[in-house]
């Protein structure tokens, strides 16, 4: 099981990034909020490409931060939604729960950075 954020990957990114850290953390919060407007844009457009990119975009992001959680399951989203791309498959509706998770579970992974390094 995944977990919410991994420290241990947040306190190396610190040490990594030195001064730069806080910087770093600035462009998560505005670039991850972008890609999770993106799939919700996507979802509500009905165009899963949209969704497949910004899913991409979010595990990417969640997973070199430490955020677990949100990187699998933005993951999930991103596979659902290439079968709708790749082979026709299903339709947005049917990720209407794993979209509306997607949003709880980005809010507490945002809320647990936050405490964590007091950003």
């Amino acid at each position: 099981m995944s977990v919410i954020l991994n420290t241990d990957i947040l306190e190396s990114l610190e040490e990594l990034m030195g001064d730069n850290f806080q910087e770093l953390l600035v462009m998560f919060y505005r670039d991850s909020k972008r890609y999770a407007d993106n799939i919700l844009q996507g979802f509500e457009e009905g165009d899963a490409q949209i969704v497949v990119d910004g899913a991409h975009s979010l595990k990417a992001s969640a997973a070199n931060i430490g955020m677990e959680l949100l990187a699998s399951h933005s993951g999930r989203i991103e596979n659902a939604a290439l079968v709708i791309v790749n082979e026709g498959q299903g339709q947005l509706a049917d990720i209407n729960a794993e979209i509306k998770e997607l949003q709880q579970i980005y809010e507490r992974s945002i809320e647990a950075l936050r405490a964590t390094v007091k950003a």
